[in-house]
């Protein structure tokens, strides 16, 4: 009898030191949960605030580039209308050589006008295209970006479900143990 009591005693000690090490594994467990759940959640939500600011980046680009074809259109009109006009000028004018010369000056100034107008409306549409171009790959990125951490949520959901399954596996051994 006294064997027994004392095997039952060293068997209740191995139990009772296979609990406290179950209960410090499941705490550990939850522990690295919530640990992994707090930077999933700082990571979406630093996703989140970086796409509103590129939706946000994208709509002023847009804006923008509407803006400036607005202006180009309207300056292309301008130069068409005062070429119209200088066309009926010259061809109803019928000036004497120093008249003509000084119109002729007037029209290549007029001219140079236009073509620096026309350069500088050019540049800025292809400043918005490129702008347009960078703000697409930006949005690409953005979305390879929300892909990768959608695919990393799915792959902690299933190291969760394996700790719950082990965190399960472990209390109904910490069950058994104690009805034991």
């Amino acid at each position: 009898v006294e064997e027994s009591y004392e095997e039952l005693k060293e068997k209740l000690a191995r139990t009772l030191q296979s609990h406290d090490a179950l209960t410090r594994e499941v705490d550990s467990l939850v522990e690295r949960y919530e640990n992994k759940q707090r930077r999933f959640e700082h990571q979406v939500s630093k996703l989140d605030t970086e796409n509103d600011r590129l939706r946000k980046k994208v709509l002023s680009l847009h804006e923008n580039l509407e803006i400036a074809n607005k202006d180009a259109k309207n300056a292309t009109h301008r130069l068409q209308v005062e070429l119209e006009h200088m066309k009926q000028k010259y061809s109803n004018l019928s000036l004497n050589q120093c008249d003509l010369e000084r119109e002729l000056k007037q029209v290549r100034f007029e001219h140079d006008k236009a073509k620096v107008e026309v350069a500088r409306l050019q540049l800025l549409l292809q400043e918005s295209q490129e702008s347009k171009h960078r703000t697409e790959n930006a949005n690409t990125e953005m979305k390879e970006k929300l892909t990768k951490a959608y695919l990393s949520r799915d792959a902690f959901a299933k190291e969760l479900a394996v700790s719950a399954k082990d965190l399960g596996e472990t209390t109904a051994l910490k069950q058994v143990a104690e009805n034991e």
